[in-house]
């Protein structure tokens, strides 16, 4: 019944707890030993070559954790047609990682460098790589605390703007997230009946979104 009945977007009359799992670590070298080479890189010297070599480094550090990032979201299993950076980066937009126009901006300096051939100055290289640092710190917590099942629970009816529709919803929803399988596996309260989303369904990305917003801010 349930599964005729709920949409991705009355997820906003849940609040979520989430169980998680510890992920391998990933290998060496660490995306944290990029962005520290970087640092050595600008400490030494404020010079091109400093620069180009910061900002290279820093390069590293994001191009590996999107990569890992994208492992452990089933990229492989979703395969856009552009396997490439940007692909990369809408395919975790997609997923709800992040809205990923600053590391759009963070490439156009990359690109400027080994593209356009523009070096960027001292300043943009320092905030280049403060600014990975920051992105690697912000997603570390994906790859410690791995979510495997999340739960909802229905908030209370004052909150609820639709009450006729809040009546039909399940007090709980139960979520399996499989992300590198790209399955997610939803079961309801007094229910043997469950509702499967795969990563090749086209609302799969409707229902990981606020499941990974939820993950993430909640």
């Amino acid at each position: 019944m349930f599964h005729k009945i709920l949409k991705p977007e009355y997820l906003k009359y849940y609040e979520g707890v989430t169980t998680c799992t510890t992920h391998k670590l990933e290998d060496t070298p660490h995306c944290a030993t990029f962005i520290e080479f970087a640092r050595n890189d600008l400490s030494t010297s404020q010079n091109l070559h400093a620069i180009y070599n910061a900002v290279s480094n820093a390069k590293r550090a994001l191009h590996r954790r999107v990569d890992i990032l994208c492992s452990l979201a089933g990229y492989e299993t979703y395969i856009a047609k552009r396997n490439n950076f940007p692909s990369k980066l809408d395919f975790l937009e997609k997923c709800g990682f992040f809205t990923p126009q600053i590391i759009r901006r963070l490439n156009y300096i990359r690109n400027k460098l080994e593209h356009d051939y523009e070096a960027p100055n001292y300043t943009e290289a320092e905030n280049y790589v403060d600014i990975i640092e920051l992105f690697l710190v912000a997603t570390s917590v994906f790859i410690k605390n791995y979510p495997t099942i999340y739960e909802f629970f229905i908030v209370e009816s004052e909150s609820v703007d639709n009450t006729e529709l809040y009546k039909t919803l399940p007090r709980w929803i139960s979520i399996e997230v499989e992300l590198e399988k790209g399955n997610l596996d939803m079961r309801f309260p007094g229910q043997d009946e469950h509702l499967i989303k795969s990563i090749k369904d086209t609302d799969y990305f409707d229902w990981l979104k606020p499941i990974m917003h939820g993950y993430f801010w909640y």
